[in-house]
This record gives structure tokens, sequence and C-alpha cells, in this order.
């Protein structure tokens, strides 16, 4: 008969995408024995300190190690793991040998959890219990060098109203992803410059809005898996889906819908006509471009700037016949030295403003154009 640890340790195997023989392994090969396995009991609130050393259960498949514990859980016991320390740790979480959760490496192991300090890593892993069992909890390294303390934490999560919540700017909402997709009614009552911002440690987060003439998708724009959209809104009803491209069900997020300023001496303009000495400001949206444009009744001296906080402006004129162009990455300097900026002559006629992203971000922009070195 096979020992329920040595399952266990297969179904860990199968965490890294690797495969597991059943069988007793080689005595010679260095396997800690199933019955050396010390399983303790984790108690929910309370810390767990422990340490990978070469004593610890080794997977024959990659030479990691794990140290395992066991938590009783009831059914819909909704439970987060969290193991810090020196060890570079991927959770799991498995009953009767089987495995039914695993953290995502990236980085140290989670999408948030960054290495800061060269010492300290991270992993994290939301679970919630299927059926009222015994659950192994497993701490394992990363692959096979990777030894050292850890803390691991337990805590049990509130129950979340498992219907799609209605958003409302100014707020934050904590949810749980359910499915493939939630979807969640938001509604506009002023006209304005909104972000609504996707947060989590868990998964690779997609946001698409939708309504009152509304289209926009977005993946990465919040930085470190997280999307964002920023975009003009009338008032009207949207829908927002929240999403992921891995892993959703079962994980927490958080959504904020913000309502943000038009920057001073700036008026909102997507595109259309440009008056010399007028500032506009604009949303770039994820993989989107935009086109101004503006008249010269005379050969004039024109400078076009593009400025953001949120991406590397991009910028290029062409004339009516687009037989002649300008362009400009950063020559606009600014603060973070990705402004665009294009000086040139120009013969009397109607040329084209063409803004887009140098580093496929996105976000708000302003576009000023001048005309003989100076502002009108």
């Amino acid at each position: 008969m096979k020992s329920p640890s040595l399952i266990a340790l297969c179904a860990l195997a199968l965490a890294t995408l690797a495969g597991c023989n059943t069988t007793m392994p080689d005595p010679s090969a260095s396997v800690a024995p199933a019955q050396a396995v010390a399983t303790q009991t984790l108690v929910p609130e309370a810390l767990q300190r422990g340490e990978i050393t070469s004593a610890s259960l080794v997977n024959v498949v990659d030479g990691s190690r794990s140290q395992v514990y066991r938590v009783a859980l009831t059914q819909g016991d909704r439970i987060a793991l969290q193991a810090q320390g020196a060890l570079k740790s991927r959770l799991s979480v498995l009953r009767d040998g089987h495995l039914l959760a695993a953290s995502q490496i990236s980085g140290n192991g989670n999408r948030c959890d960054g290495d800061t300090d060269g010492t300290q890593h991270r992993s994290r892993l939301v679970f919630e219990a299927d059926k009222t069992a015994t659950f192994d909890v497993a701490v394992s390294g990363i692959d096979r060098y990777a030894y050292g303390p850890f803390e691991l934490s337990i805590t049990k999560l509130d129950e979340v109203d498992r219907a799609d919540t209605a958003l409302q700017p100014g707020q934050t909402y904590e949810q749980f992803g359910a499915g493939e997709a939630r979807h969640h009614a938001l509604h506009i009552a002023d006209a304005g410059l909104y972000t609504i911002a996707l947060t989590s440690c868990y998964f690779d987060g997609y946001l698409t809005l939708t309504g009152s003439g509304v289209s926009i998708s977005d993946d990465d724009s919040g930085g470190d898996y997280n999307p964002a959209i920023t975009a003009w809104l009338e008032p009207g009803q949207y829908t927002l889906e929240a999403s992921a491209l891995d892993t959703f069900a079962g994980h927490p997020y958080t959504l904020q819908v913000t309502a943000l300023p038009i920057p001073p001496g700036a008026s909102f303009q997507q595109g259309g006509m440009l008056v010399p000495g007028r500032t506009v400001s604009g949303v770039l949206h994820a993989n989107s471009e935009l086109d101004y444009q503006f008249t010269l009744a005379r050969p004039t001296r024109v400078t076009i700037t593009g400025r953001s906080d949120n991406f590397d402006v991009f910028l290029s004129v062409r004339d009516a016949s687009a037989s002649n162009h300008w362009e400009d990455d950063d020559s606009g300097k600014g603060a973070s030295g990705t402004d665009a900026q294009i000086t040139q002559q120009l013969p009397a006629g109607t040329y084209t403003v063409h803004v887009s992203a140098a580093d496929w971000n996105s976000g708000l922009f302003t576009l000023q154009l001048e005309t003989d070195g100076r502002s009108l």
C-alpha cells in the first residue's frame, strides 16, 4: 500500500507541472522517508515558523523540498495563506493526496510581493474548502536550491457577497472572482474623466467597460499585471466586466472608481482642431492613437508639445498629402524625460498631429500648439 505522504508528494510534483510515479522511490535516492514527515496543525490567526532544510521532504521530480501542515476546515471556509522569509517559496493545498490549489510563481511567487531587500520573499494563496475535511498545506522551495526559514500565516476570510456589486465613483470595493468573469454596473451622474482600476495579488486581471457609446478594454495599464481604464465618461449606465487572463475564480481583487481632475488651463478634447496657444487634454487608451488637426494661413514656425505622466508620448506631424512628415519621441523632456516636442518651419496648409505611446502604456496627456516660438 502506498503511503499517504508519498501520494501527497506526487501531488506536489504536479504543482510544478511534472509527473510522479507513486511506486516507492529507490532507497539510494535522497528522499525523506514518509514516516519521518512531522505534520503540524495550523491554527487560524496564529503564526507558524518553519524551515526548509536538507532533512525536509523531497520532491523526487524536481528536487525541491517541502514542509507539510494540516488544517481542519468546514465546507465553504475561505482562507488566505502567506509564507514569508528567506525561503523562496510556493504554497500548495491538498486533500487525500490530491492537489487542490497552488500559488503561482511570478518573481518571488506572488504578483504583488517583490524582493525588497534581497532577503525577504513571499508567496500567497487563497483557498475555499469544497467540503468539511482535514487539508494538507505544503510550504515548498521553488526549486532544488531553495532553502531557509519562513513564517506561515493562515487567516480566515469573511463571507463575501456573491452577487455582482454595483459601483459608484469615489468608492473602493473588495471582491472575489467567480466563474469566468464578474459583471458590475457602473452609474455615472456627472460627465468627467474617470479611472477604473482593478488590483490583485493573485491573477493577471483584465477589464472591459461598455455602455453609453464606450467600449474599452485593458490588461496591464495599472502596472504589475493590473488593469486600469482611464476614460472620459458621459452621464449614463455602464457595465464593467472583471476577469483574468489566468485563474480568476476564488481569488480576491479590489475595484476602485476615481474621478480625475482636468489639468489646469486645459480643456478636454479627444481629437479635432488645435488652436495656437490653447492646451488640450486627452486620454490615450490601451493600443489606441489620436489625431488632431491645425491649419496655417501662411508659412509659420510651430512647436507642438505632448506631455504625460502616464506614458511615453510619441508625436508625428504630416501634411495633407501625407508626403511630408515629422516625428519625435523624447525631445520635450519633462519630469520623466519622455515628453515629445516637434519644432518645425511649415508652409501654409492643413496638418495632422498624431499622438501615440512609445511604450504601449495609456492614460491622460496634454497637447499644445505654439506658433512663432511663443504662445498666442
